[in-house]
């Protein structure tokens, strides 16, 4: 995955300035840049140095695409920090009164609590434990196995019969 650039500081600092502060509007982070949401959706945000904003497909003129998918009613206005401060709120307000039309999305802390009871069904199940052998025990070869024959000391020889002529 290729790095994205960070966000000029100006740009951040212009983007939250320029948020309504309407009843209502959430800011959260977005693909690591700042956004804003209203009802769940969202409906503005930076990448890179690009102002995203969320309009109806007739008025999204420059498509905004991340990652090589094209995201349907957004729109990146390029080098935001240069767009004029009246009209880069302008493009915000228009985002916001889109957004508010929408239907509203349920929210995600709702949907992780049913996914941590969910857990917490499956966590009950006992956990079979299974020994695995050390990298070291994985590596070394073994070894061939031989029986040893006791050593016979000279005391337990016979003595050997000689033959005599």
């Amino acid at each position: 995955m290729a790095s994205w650039q960070k966000s000029d500081p100006a740009l951040i600092e212009r983007f939250l300035a320029s948020l309504p502060l309407t009843h209502g509007v959430e800011r959260r982070q977005m693909f690591g840049y700042p956004c804003a949401f209203i009802n769940g959706n969202m409906f503005a945000g930076l990448h890179e140095q690009r102002l995203i904003v969320r309009l109806p497909a007739e008025a999204a003129a420059r498509p905004f695409a991340v990652m090589g998918k094209v995201m349907k009613d957004y729109a990146a206005i390029p080098d935001a920090l240069d767009c004029p401060p009246q009209q880069f709120r302008e493009w915000i307000s228009s985002a916001l009164d889109y957004a508010k039309a929408l239907p509203p999305k349920e929210r995600k802390a709702k949907a992780k609590a049913a996914g941590t009871a969910k857990a917490a069904a499956t966590k009950a199940k006992p956990v079979v434990k299974t020994k695995t052998k050390s990298a070291a025990t994985k590596q070394a070869k073994p070894v061939a196995k031989t029986k040893v024959k006791p050593a016979v000391t000279a005391k337990a020889r016979p003595a050997a019969k000689t033959k005599t002529r």
